[in-house]
């Protein structure tokens, strides 16, 4: 059953929240349809399309681990290390002409109401690069006081690391930390590390039509 669009009042922290870590895509900016035509294009020769509704299914995968489920599902035999690196320069070369329009407007005004207020981190599946570029494409670059990629753990979520690796950061305990997420496994991730959600697959035009 679909579930109606909530208000953004759903989204404010309580008062015992001491800090604020977000996702990023999905999250803070609909960026789904820049990574399908990145990996499209990085694989065009091959005369293989990424469908959107094959990439919706896998949200919340790492770009290692969406690459790897492409690869496997379409017989791609480009080396993976290839196939993340040429994401990456596509991904860069489009979010550079990013509308503005494309952030996620109930999750960003959090971001901007407790910015100075409370403290907040960027917790991402995605590499630096991605992470940074998205950001600023959305005027975001400079208001989080700590960023944790996909290049600073181990292990992707659903494990917790980069939820923890934040909190650690901010210098605030796990259960005191609110986290903004859109998949399941970030979703997992969060609670695996001790940490209450929001979900806001319901703000994300990319994915309501499935709720």
């Amino acid at each position: 059953m679909k579930q109606s669009l909530n208000s953004e009042i759903d989204l404010l922290p309580g008062t015992d929240t001491e800090a604020l870590i977000f996702d990023c895509d999905g999250t803070l900016i609909h960026s789904a349809p820049f990574h399908r035509s990145a990996i499209n294009k990085s694989v065009e020769a091959l005369n293989i399309t990424m469908t959107p509704e094959w990439h919706q299914q896998r949200i919340g995968l790492s770009l290692e681990g969406l690459i790897d489920a492409f690869r496997n599902d379409f017989g791609v035999t480009v080396e993976l290390k290839t196939l993340v690196y040429n994401h990456t320069r596509f991904y860069l070369e489009k979010i550079h002409g990013l509308d503005p329009l494309q952030e996620i407007d109930a999750v960003t005004a959090v971001v901007r109401q407790f910015f100075g207020k409370l403290p907040m981190a960027v917790a991402s599946n995605s590499n630096r690069r991605i992470v940074e570029a998205s950001l600023k494409a959305i005027g975001l670059d400079l208001v989080f006081n700590t960023l944790v990629t996909r290049d600073d753990v181990i292990h992707g979520k659903p494990a917790p690391d980069a939820f923890l690796e934040a909190a650690r950061r901010l210098g605030k305990s796990p259960e005191k930390c609110l986290v903004f997420e859109d998949s399941d496994e970030g979703i997992e991730a969060a609670h695996l590390a001790g940490m209450p959600t929001k979900d806001v697959r319901h703000f994300n035009r990319y994915l309501v039509k499935s709720l």
